[in-house]
């Protein structure tokens, strides 16, 4: 949390000091230095269970539609007791997925206002993108496809050498690619499938390999995610130690 709840996240905050640390001045300095360890364990805790979740999903349809040439037909009756439990336990898990991936998108805004108000802290300097557009950018058209990506990326380089620009100059975590394109790719391959089951140009049996493969994505791109934001956390609290915070 910035010192000043009722400033507008978005301004650029004024130079200024508290009784804990001096602050630099640069494109916002007034932000104080919160640890990470909460909110990367909530992190954690919510790409974890996701990947749980979408392993039980993926592991039901496969036996599913295994078991049932109907199972991937939403049109058709259940054939059997059996179907009709798997498919009630398939709709639970997928309601419960969607409500972890709500939780996750708010928890990781979180982080990365608080990782960007962090470096600023810290003392670097440079940081184009703001602690709020850090999590605004996932929510606005067009730039929700690179922006997120490019805040992360900033937020590790800083979070490695948070003391002037030197930073700029570092390499970020080689896991932000893949996590970014996967879970790119594992959201279009998602609204693809949906709109093509929707109109039904698309066979069931395409739907289910379609899903399978923006499942995997998905998991892959949590799995990812998870080893980013503990090494920026780690980076961070190493940093915060040396100066004595």
């Amino acid at each position: 949390m910035v010192k000043r709840l009722s400033e507008n996240p978005y301004a650029t905050p004024v130079t200024g000091t508290d009784q804990n640390h001096s602050y630099p001045a640069q494109n916002g300095g007034d932000w104080r230095y919160i640890p990470l360890k909460v909110l990367t364990i909530l992190a954690t805790i919510g790409l974890v269970t996701t990947v749980i979740v979408d392993l039980l999903v993926v592991g039901i349809d496969t036996a599913g539609g295994m078991m049932f040439d109907t199972f991937n037909d939403f049109e058709a009756a259940p054939s059997s007791g059996t179907e009709s439990v798997l498919l009630i336990v398939l709709s639970l898990f997928a309601l419960m997925s969607l409500f972890v991936f709500v939780f996750n998108i708010v928890v990781i805004c979180m982080f990365m206002y608080r990782a960007n108000a962090n470096v600023r802290s810290l003392g670097a300097l440079g940081v184009e993108n703001s602690p709020g557009w850090c999590g605004g950018y996932w929510f606005v058209p067009i730039l929700q496809l690179f922006k997120p990506f490019g805040c992360m990326k900033e937020i590790h380089q800083a979070s490695q050498n948070p003391s002037g620009q030197e930073w700029k100059s570092l390499k970020a975590h080689p896991m932000i690619g893949p996590w970014w394109g996967a879970w790119l790719i594992g959201n279009f391959v998602t609204n693809f499938s949906l709109r093509a089951d929707i109109s039904g140009m698309i066979q069931p049996e395409t739907i289910w390999i379609l899903d399978m493969i923006s499942s995997c994505l998905l998991i892959a791109a949590a799995i990812f995610l998870i080893f980013i934001l503990r090494s920026i956390n780690s980076l961070q609290e190493s940093h915060a130690q040396k100066v004595g915070i």
